[in-house]
């Protein structure tokens, strides 16, 4: 008992200590608590996506984190952020792709069916787009 309790407070610290590297000195920590890695999208998957608060009004949202380190860009800052209303997981995420998730895939990610409804919109709006 005691050897599982030693390894869920190892794997609590380690996701701590990964989402404070991932955002610290970025504005938006000012303005918003980052909470767990819940999900990854984007080309590659390299954003990392994490639930989190407004600090100010408590209203949920998902941070998105672009680590600059594994994809150097020119500025000298370590990430790129920004919040949007929440979020469970990517488009790519449900359809498949864990790549840049934590483990374990959480299984309200790996069990996800989409709707028909939601495919249907889906390629609705891909069609509009495309005129």
């Amino acid at each position: 008992m005691e050897s599982m309790l030693n390894k869920l407070k190892s794997t609590v610290t380690k996701v701590t200590a990964d989402v404070t590297s991932a955002v610290m000195g970025n504005p938006v920590t000012r303005e918003f608590e980052v909470g767990r890695h819940i999900a990854s999208g984007g080309p590659g998957m390299c954003w990392r996506i994490y639930n989190g608060t407004k600090k100010s009004t408590k209203q949920e949202v998902a941070v998105f984190v672009f680590d600059k380190k594994m994809h150097p860009l020119e500025e000298s800052r370590d990430c790129l952020a920004f919040c949007t209303e929440p979020v469970f997981a990517s488009l790519s995420n449900v359809l498949g792709q864990w790549d840049n998730l934590p483990s374990p895939v959480p299984n309200d990610i790996k069990e996800y069916k989409l709707y028909d409804v939601e495919t249907k919109y889906g390629l609705l709006q891909v069609r509009v787009q495309r005129g």
